[in-house]
């Protein structure tokens, strides 16, 4: 969904995250198909097979080549559940990270709204479509209505961020003081954010240079 807006917004990632292997995954995500000559796609084994045949520029696989394990394999890096944020999230902190911001990771209906603003959902506020009541507290104190589903991806980050911490030094910042508060995550407000961007061109054709093969080396 945020491909979408982030091309209205004039936002290039370096990197899209795709996981989920519903069919309607497809019509949420073919945004992206329009940043293939720019950014990278890391996908999983279970991911929509529409958006990964159809985007024609670089992408990684994450996970294990085989379902068992092979003697020798060196290992892969993981797209762990149970929502594409969490993978995200994973991959980031896999390659090395040290300091990562969360933008929009609202594990609640901050807002009233499930979804980024400019989403199918938000447009027609499909929080009618959800039964359950449960709420977290929020960056501002106020506890706000969540889903079962956002609710377990919340426990999950959480978790994930003990063990991130736990093997090595990285900050973690949510800039959206509606969000859920996560233990390990500091809020700050985005007007507070300083970013240099001397290091990022390198690393981002280091990573471009090692996924561009032949059609021979693919198969």
């Amino acid at each position: 969904r945020i491909a979408k807006r982030l091309a209205n917004e004039s936002i290039t990632p370096d990197f899209f995250v795709t996981v989920d292997p519903f069919d309607w995954s497809f019509d949420n995500s073919k945004s992206v198909m329009a940043f293939a000559d720019e950014s990278v796609l890391i996908h999983s084994f279970h991911a929509q097979h529409k958006i990964v045949s159809q985007w024609n520029g670089l992408s990684s696989y994450s996970g294990a080549r085989y379902g068992w394990k092979v003697e020798g394999q060196l290992p892969n890096i993981e797209t762990p559940g149970p929502t594409v944020t969490n993978s995200a999230m994973h991959i980031a902190c896999s390659l090395g990270a040290n300091r990562v911001y969360l933008s929009g990771i609202d594990f609640c209906f901050a807002h009233g709204l499930t979804h980024e603003s400019g989403s199918d959902e938000a447009k027609v506020a499909d929080t009618f479509g959800f039964n359950t009541r449960a709420k977290l507290e929020d960056n501002a104190g106020n506890f706000t209505e969540t889903s079962d589903d956002f609710y377990s991806a919340w426990q999950s980050m959480e978790n994930s961020i003990k063990l991130y911490k736990s093997t090595r030094d990285i900050q973690i910042f949510n800039l959206g003081l509606h969000s859920a508060k996560i233990k390990g995550v500091e809020y700050i407000p985005c007007e507070e954010v300083s970013l240099r961007n001397e290091d990022k061109t390198d690393l981002t054709l280091l990573v471009r240079e090692k996924l561009t093969v032949s059609v021979e080396e693919r198969f």
